[in-house]
């Protein structure tokens, strides 16, 4: 209604035909709704958890098949505004929910503070304990998974260094949520987010956009980044780094799918900058698919045209689909 303070929710189901067979929407006047890059997860008893913010709260829901809300809930980290943008379903009974925190000077959306935080509940989303990490810093939390020691790892990004220019941000903890390690190993220029998941020999796998160039003057603009995956065991040592493709403007990270044959699928967009064609920048959506020893196996990369050319296109969820194909959702 109101492209500043109304923005709805829509919740979708597709047939195989690829066209909407029924769907759902959640709004509030005066209220924004926002699902969370990938924040969509199915349940084993057909419902769907849904993870995001709700104004300045982060919000969780639980739907039934039909899209019926069994249970919701609204938070906020300390007295925060909160974004809620990942979420994991622990195999015994609860979740963890991952995202950031801000608060906010007399200047609208002008961040004074910013933090990652971690936070715990049951299986109806009742509070058990969170945790909060580099209050002092711009910092983003985009990805969380379990270890196998039964701590928890983080991907996001920080503005941590002296120019404020980006680093991956890895975060472990215990399985209280206590920080063990912190890793920002990223270049001297201005990398991207990492996102983060966890190998199935139990060691932690990091993908992220490792910045390879920077025209002055520096921080601007963008740097020209590739795509880099880390392996590194859960005491932070690094046992493998591995680059792919070419030196792209923001060529960054959305997401890590495991595959049936025990392979890598990470998917992302790149920013190009071909004027000679389109006469603006645009991005390339990417599936990076790798073995499990780092080895690329195929890259993809991908453009949806339509009558208004294109500018945006990236991968931000991917799972697999049936007679052995991927079902990918972005935009």
């Amino acid at each position: 209604n109101n492209s500043y303070t109304d923005k709805a929710m829509l919740i979708g189901k597709l047939g195989n035909d690829g066209e909407i067979t029924y769907q759902k929407t959640f709004q509030e006047s005066f209220t924004q709704y926002y699902p969370g890059c990938g924040g969509f997860y199915p349940l084993g008893d057909s419902s769907f958890i849904i993870v995001g913010s709700r104004g300045y709260e982060g919000m969780l829901f639980k739907l039934d098949q039909s899209f019926d809300t069994v249970t919701a809930k609204f938070f906020k980290v300390d007295t925060f505004l909160t974004i809620a943008r990942s979420f994991y379903i622990l195999p015994g009974d609860g979740y963890i929910i991952s995202g950031d925190i801000a608060h906010y000077t007399f200047e609208p959306y002008l961040s004074e503070s910013d933090g990652v935080f971690l936070y715990k509940t049951d299986s109806l989303f009742n509070l058990q304990w969170y945790r909060i990490f580099k209050p002092d810093e711009i910092n983003y939390g985009f990805s969380v998974s379990q270890t196998t020691d039964n701590g928890y790892v983080i991907g996001g990004s920080t503005n941590s260094k002296t120019d404020y220019s980006g680093n991956p941000l890895v975060i472990k903890t215990d399985s209280q949520g206590n920080q063990e390690w912190i890793w920002q190993n990223g270049s001297v220029y201005d990398d991207l987010q990492a996102i983060t998941s966890v190998f199935n020999d139990g060691n932690i796998l990091v993908g992220y956009g490792h910045a390879t160039y920077q025209a002055p003057p520096y921080p601007v603009p963008s740097s020209l980044t590739q795509i880099r995956v880390v392996k590194m065991d859960n005491n932070g040592n690094e046992l493998w780094t591995r680059d792919y493709g070419g030196s792209y403007m923001g060529n960054q990270v959305w997401s890590i799918t495991h595959l049936p044959d025990s392979t890598y699928l990470i998917g992302g967009d790149a920013w190009i900058t071909d004027t000679s064609i389109y006469g603006w920048g645009y991005t390339r959506a990417f599936l990076l698919k790798i073995h499990e020893n780092g080895d690329s196996l195929w890259m993809r990369h991908y453009i949806y045209e339509d009558e208004f050319g294109t500018q945006m296109n990236l991968f931000s969820h991917a799972n697999t689909g049936t007679e052995n194909s991927l079902l990918l959702i972005g935009c």
